[in-house]
């Protein structure tokens, strides 16, 4: 059973400034003397935008480097953040660092978290930001662009149903956008493209500053390490309260005996799903953030890179139909305005709503899937005192 009690509700902050000075608090008192790195992330509409980090070595032999995100998609830190509370303060204490380190990055994209965002100020996806390739940016998704065009009108948000929804149609047991499939459309979209910003799940032209800086800092810390292994906190796909664990196919990323050290599906299912990339609704991504230890690892290494997906509307098709309408709106919206004030402040209250919600069982929900996950990772991995 989960056993976290009492519940502390407090862990989630109230928005990113608390968030950031919390954080600050916490790792920089800490007695384990963290190395803390603050990157400033240039904004025009805001010069108080930072990334922070606390790197804990491992005091003797550097076997293993956790590494714990947050808020890769900016307004994801507010649950992100409060999990990373919850780990400072239940777990970090008890942890024997005689062979481990930690690396805990707040907030990786602080405009968005700030202002609600899922992207940056230039509207990059920074989960689709994350290459040491100058190539990997040469990527084409014609398709993508093809359906921006389709199912985004170029004019202000006068609905509170998209566009993607009102040519919506059942076809037999499944679900029809004008000629194109639910689950099609997911896939497409999701892997990322890298042409327009205007378009869904822009993955920028080159690495946006925070990730540079943390590629830099990722190439100093890994090699020092056996081990690596990457958690990087969201919310948003899944079945509400459910975490579910998710890969984005590449071998380098998850090395099978390392998985198979920490992580057991088949005992942790009362705590998580290992989620198929391929199952419906979920879908491969290019450029996460996953993608820089694949491609930074040497063969001498082991990895074992995840997103930590926490469920928020659910699953069902009600509830991807709602999912998607609030992001396609949104996402409308921003490059195109809205017909009124007060439909904008309804489209951006459920957009919210929809990677942070307000019901306190479900914060109860993520905090003690996030305190047992912990707990049975670290005292697997022959830690936790």
């Amino acid at each position: 059973m989960i056993s976290m009690n009492p519940i502390n509700l407090s862990y989630f902050p109230k928005d990113y400034e608390q968030s950031r000075t919390r954080f600050l608090q916490e790792t920089s008192q800490h007695e384990g003397k963290p190395k803390l790195h603050q990157w400033k992330v240039p904004c025009a509409r805001d010069q108080n935008l930072f990334v922070d980090s606390a790197y804990l070595p491992a005091l003797n032999n550097k076997k293993r480097l956790f590494i714990l995100i947050s808020g890769t998609h900016g307004l994801e830190g507010y649950a992100g953040s409060g999990i990373q509370q919850l780990f400072l303060q239940e777990f970090l204490n008890k942890i024997d660092r005689s062979d481990s380190g930690f690396l805990i990055i707040h907030s990786l994209n602080p405009f968005g978290f700030k202002y609600h965002r899922r992207g940056t100020e230039a509207g990059v996806n920074l989960n689709r930001n994350c290459s040491i390739e100058a190539s990997f940016f040469q990527i084409q998704n014609r398709k993508s662009m093809e359906f921006a065009k389709q199912f985004i009108p170029t004019q202000p948000v006068a609905s509170e149903i998209s566009q993607l929804l009102k040519v919506m149609k059942k076809n037999g047991d499944g679900v029809l956008f004008d000629d194109v499939s639910m689950d099609e459309f997911i896939k497409v979209v999701g892997l990322g493209q890298f042409h327009d910003a205007r378009g869904l799940e822009y993955g920028g032209a080159a690495p946006e500053p925070q990730i540079e800086a943390l590629i830099h800092l990722l190439k100093e810390l890994i090699p020092q390490y056996k081990d690596v292994v990457h958690l990087d906190l969201h919310t948003g796909l899944g079945e509400r309260g459910r975490l579910h664990l998710l890969i984005d196919g590449q071998p380098e990323a998850l090395h099978p005996d390392l998985f198979a050290e920490i992580l057991d599906p088949g005992l942790d299912k009362e705590v998580y799903d290992f989620t198929d990339i391929n199952d419906p609704g979920f879908y491969k991504t290019r450029g996460a953030t996953n993608n820089l230890i694949a491609e930074l690892i040497t063969p001498a290494q082991r990895a074992c890179a995840l997103t930590l997906e926490f469920g928020t509307l659910g699953h069902s098709l009600e509830a991807q139909f709602k999912a998607l309408n609030s992001w396609m709106l949104e996402h409308q919206g921003l490059f195109y305005g809205y017909a009124n004030k007060e439909l904008e402040n309804k489209v951006r209250d459920l957009y919210l709503e929809r990677f942070f919600p307000s019901d306190s069982k479900w914060k109860e929900a993520i905090l003690r899937v996030s305190y047992e996950f912990f707990k049975r990772v670290f005292s697997r991995s022959g830690i936790l005192n």
